[in-house]
């Protein structure tokens, strides 16, 4: 039986799948839907998907999902708007890559130790929420002499949603009024991608 979370999670989401609506504000867990829908979502793989692509269903659904999250959580957007609406780094970041203007304007890094694996190795730049999705752990083996590991006593840190979000102009005054000072604190890479799930096989830079 679905719980009232779910129920009002998926009010005005018309015929769309309910580990897809999930997807979108970032709820989806491993009981809801079927794990191949689930992995379809995450991974943006079209045969695996009972509707359309993450593509399309943010299309179709973003003003509905930013309206409850904005008034849900000022400060803050889902992982699907970093993807598709976070302003974009401008051409020639990357020259003669294909993904060239294509990528999401990070958020500003301010402190703590640790080496993002895609700015040494020859990785397809990857990032959840703003930040480089993948780095070394300092239990893991070393992958390379030129990558740090995370200090877990002073991991990467990063500027918030919110100051990103302030710093380019994309909050309403309305919305700025409502969030709380603290959101305003820089952020662990630990604490933003704990929510992240660590997929083998991510099918595209996303945001």
């Amino acid at each position: 039986m679905n719980s009232p979370t779910r129920k009002r999670q998926r009010a005005g989401a018309g015929a769309v799948s309910e580990a897809a609506w999930a997807f979108l504000n970032d709820a989806l867990t491993d009981d809801i839907g079927a794990s191949w829908e689930r992995w379809g979502l995450e991974a943006d793989q079209a045969l695996f998907l009972k509707g359309p692509p993450p593509a399309e269903l943010w299309s179709q659904f973003r003003d509905v999902v930013l309206k409850r999250w904005i008034l849900e959580r000022p400060g803050s957007r889902p992982s699907l708007w970093w993807r598709y609406d976070a302003p974009r780094l401008p051409r020639g970041t990357y020259e003669e890559c294909f993904w060239d203007g294509m990528l999401p304007e990070p958020r500003l890094r301010v402190g703590g130790v640790g080496t993002a694996l895609q700015d040494v190795l020859a990785y397809v730049p990857v990032s959840y929420l703003g930040v480089p999705k993948y780095w070394q752990d300092h239990e893991e083996a070393s992958i390379s002499p030129e990558i740090v590991p995370i200090n877990p006593e002073n991991p990467p840190t990063f500027e918030s949603q919110a100051s990103y979000l302030d710093r380019f102009g994309l909050m309403t005054a309305s919305e700025r009024r409502r969030v709380d000072s603290a959101r305003f604190s820089p952020e662990s890479v630990i604490d933003i991608l704990a929510g992240a799930r660590r997929l083998s096989n991510d099918s595209q830079a996303n945001g």
